[in-house]
């Protein structure tokens, strides 16, 4: 039986695509997936490990963009928590002297960027005096405006009854 890779006496010798290599080498290679040097990576190959690339780094600089903007915002309030507590101190309520209506103001120096506004409303029948106390911070401009709120409910005889009235000393 003739070897099927021998030529025939009236053909010329070309390896055929599924010859096998002809050095131990090189049938070792083949046998684990190792390319030869005359092989390389074709087109598509190369095309389709260029657009995973390109999806990844999309989908990390994305990631990155939303992380650095998130970090912005939690810094903005938190600045507004740390400004609510100043203007508690700046100007506090009196307690003395409590009437509905609204006041506001800025800050200065660096907060600049920052506004405050106190509404008071009576929240129960006059009788009861209890007043809601709607402090809120707000930062930004008015298509993207920031805003930290607390809402506080006061009972005026509870607070004169455990000496809240006295407490309120104003801070400058």
């Amino acid at each position: 039986m003739k070897s099927p890779h021998r030529p025939l006496a009236n053909q010329t010798e070309f390896p055929s695509v599924g010859s096998p290599p002809k050095k131990a080498s090189e049938r070792r290679k083949r046998r684990f997936g190792v390319r030869t040097a005359r092989e390389g990576f074709s087109l598509i190959e190369v095309l389709l490990a260029v657009l995973v690339l390109g999806l990844s780094l999309v989908a990390f600089f994305g990631a990155l963009g939303d992380g650095v903007a998130i970090v912005a915002s939690a810094s903005q309030y938190e600045t507004a928590r740390t400004l609510m507590n100043k203007l508690e101190l700046m100007e506090p309520l009196d307690l003395e002297d409590l009437d509905e209506g609204e006041d506001s103001g800025h800050f200065d120096g660096d907060f600049r960027n920052f506004r405050w506004r106190r509404t008071i409303t009576l929240a129960s029948k006059e009788e009861d005096e209890l007043y809601r106390i709607e402090t809120r911070i707000e930062w930004g401009d008015h298509r993207d405006p920031g805003v930290e709120s607390v809402e506080t409910y006061l009972h005026l005889p509870t607070a004169r009854r455990e000496g809240w009235v006295k407490d309120a000393v104003p801070f400058r």
